[in-house]
């Protein structure tokens, strides 16, 4: 095992297909895509990449799984090969990411995604001969990955994907980090160690007794990001300048591996500063448009459909040159997941129900609107005059 330096985790050890599959172009590809696309502009320490964030994901599902395995050793074998699959799978999971990360992700065509493109790499010969020669099945990677496969399988991606899972404990805590601010903290290690494996039907990722508070603290520390890291009205506007910029002059992706590996933000960047678009001078010069009016972070279903017609009327009278953003995130997927928890009397429930927290918590759905400069006031004007005589009907 070789030990990798991360300023998150420490050391990082991997095995030595793990760090023939790092040396790769491939993966050496993630060293050149931003993981928060141009939130870096806004906070000037969020220059951290896919990279970093992939390895950090590898050393976390790995900490997880040897702590389950402890406690269910004939589910999870101790250094058994699922311990090996899951940790390929996790160091392998954002290997489909466009260059500026999610930013760019609208530009996928044919139905394609970044997971689905993962997919695709893995399964082209760039990977999967180097996998065949460490005897690794690639079909059985691509189970994990899609939470496919068998009970044992399905039961390893929920660690990669579910409710509480290791790619978001690590972009949390390093986001956090490296935006210099507090929201994305949670006690990391109570959560790996509290972990368990309920098997009432189907075996499923929970967390023991007491474990209702950690899950808190993670969601609590994802809607925090999203609402004043991710969403931050700024970032928002440079994203929508970058998109723009895409849509005009770069995409769509290419569905082919050998022509997408090829694409990175710094290749992107240089043809970027070169234009003359007035999206992407908005992103070189740090001049985007202002933000001139916003909605309430909650906004109701009424409210919503309200908006989109006023913001329909307001950009044709303005000739199209509004911007708008609607920033839109569920605060968790318990809905979908219902993720598990053993209460204080030990019964198994699902958290919603243990949680009033968790239960009361609502989606995250706001509008913005920006505006070139010469147009602000009246723009202002307009959505200001217009928008509190509709919500106070």
């Amino acid at each position: 095992m070789i030990g990798i330096r991360d300023p998150i985790h420490g050391f990082i050890y991997l095995s030595p297909l793990e760090i023939k599959i790092v040396n790769s172009p491939f993966f050496q590809r993630m060293r050149y895509i931003k993981q928060l696309g141009l939130t870096y502009l806004v906070f000037p320490g969020a220059e951290h990449t896919r990279f970093s964030h992939m390895l950090g994901t590898l050393h976390l599902a790995s900490r997880v799984y040897d702590s389950l395995s402890e406690k269910f050793p004939d589910i999870l074998p101790p250094n058994g090969r699922e311990k090996d699959l899951l940790r390929l799978a996790a160091l392998l999971h954002d290997l489909g990411h466009t260059p500026f990360s999610h930013s760019g992700e609208f530009l996928f065509s044919h139905e394609l995604d970044h997971e689905k493109m993962t997919v695709r790499i893995i399964q082209s010969p760039y990977l999967a001969n180097i996998l065949s020669d460490y005897k690794v099945n690639v079909d059985d990677l691509v189970s994990l990955i899609k939470g496919e496969g068998c009970e044992v399988t399905k039961l390893l991606a929920q660690i990669l994907d579910g409710e509480v899972d290791v790619d978001k404990m690590d972009y949390l805590i390093r986001d956090s980090m490296y935006c210099g601010v507090q929201y994305g903290c949670f006690d990391l290690e109570k959560s790996i160690d509290s972990f368990t494996i309920l098997q009432e039907n189907d075996l499923q990722l929970g967390m023991d007794k007491g474990g209702i508070h950690l899950l808190e603290s993670v969601i609590l520390a994802r809607y925090y990001m999203f609402s004043q890291v991710y969403f931050d009205p700024k970032c928002k506007a440079f994203e929508l300048h970058l998109q723009n910029w895409l849509l005009q002059e770069i995409g769509p992706w290419p569905s082919e591996v050998e022509e997408f590996l090829e694409l990175d933000d710094y290749c992107l960047t240089v043809k970027m500063r070169k234009s003359k678009n007035i999206h992407a001078r908005a992103i070189v010069d740090r001049t985007p448009f202002p933000l001139v009016f916003s909605t309430a972070e909650h906004l109701t279903d009424d409210e919503y459909e309200h908006f989109l017609e006023l913001f329909k009327e307001a950009n044709c009278k303005f000739d199209g040159m509004l911007l708008l953003s609607n920033s839109t995130k569920e605060p968790h997927n318990l809905k979908r997941t219902n993720f598990p928890v053993i209460d204080t009397d030990g019964i198994v429930k699902d958290a919603k129900k243990i949680s009033k927290f968790v239960s009361y918590m609502e989606k995250i759905n706001c509008f913005r609107v920006y505006a070139p400069q010469n147009l602000v006031e009246e723009v202002k004007k307009f959505f200001t005059s217009r928008w509190f005589k509709l919500v106070n009907v």
